[in-house]
């Protein structure tokens, strides 16, 4: 328990300096509430493995500005929706992933052509399904595309995950190893998914539902 909170206030600190005191007050009070001579060990453990994981991550190019991507407007490919709109999740495509060993290890398979029956039938069904007057939409469908888009409410897609699998360790009353194991694979399989659905989008440069409608 001590090694958690220590690496957890060092990693936090790392990543949000002007809240040190808030982490350091957290952490004073979970220490105080375990046996010292123990929570001692636990601290300095907590420290090497904040120290490096934070060293792993340093420069792998998470930080860094998304390039600017400007493809030709032609059919197919990627356009703002609105002008003056700008590209985001370039750097995506050179970041290190947290558990892939490329962020193009697993990408989709290449979209249909445009001119293909293959298209024609997705183009069809997005138009139905899609629309906001649709007469094909069920009540789930409208409630999943609400969830993901993140219609009123604040946390997005993944805060909503945050808070399954914090009520997953709750409500099974999971032990600390299982708990923390659960969040770091879900973080993780979260974060190389988007980063592999995002680097597929400028490996194929295709225009966007909306945009081809």
């Amino acid at each position: 328990e001590a090694a958690v909170a220590q690496a957890a206030r060092d990693v936090m600190v790392a990543l949000f300096p002007a809240a040190t005191t808030s982490f350091d007050a957290a952490l004073s009070a979970r220490l105080a509430s375990l046996p010292q001579a123990a929570a001692s060990q636990g601290v300095d453990i907590g420290k090497q493995v904040a120290a490096a994981v934070l060293q792993w991550r340093t420069g792998d190019g998470s930080a860094v500005p998304d390039p600017a991507y400007t493809p030709p407007a032609l059919p197919g490919l990627w356009q703002p929706a609105v002008p003056g709109q700008v590209a985001v999740g370039g750097r995506y495509v050179t970041t290190l992933p947290f558990a892939l060993s490329s962020p193009t290890l697993f990408l989709p398979p290449s979209p249909p052509a445009l001119n293909s029956v293959e298209y024609a039938q997705n183009y069809q069904q997005v138009y139905d399904i899609g629309r906001a007057d649709s007469l094909t939409r069920t009540a789930d469908q409208t409630l999943l595309a609400r969830s993901v888009a993140g219609v009123n409410y604040s946390p997005g897609p993944i805060g909503v995950w945050n808070s399954v699998a914090r009520g997953l360790v709750t409500s099974r009353q999971m032990s600390l190893i299982d708990s923390t194991r659960l969040m770091a694979q879900m973080f993780v399989s979260m974060h190389d998914g988007i980063q592999t659905s995002m680097t597929s989008k400028y490996v194929y440069h295709l225009w966007r539902p909306v945009t081809a409608i």
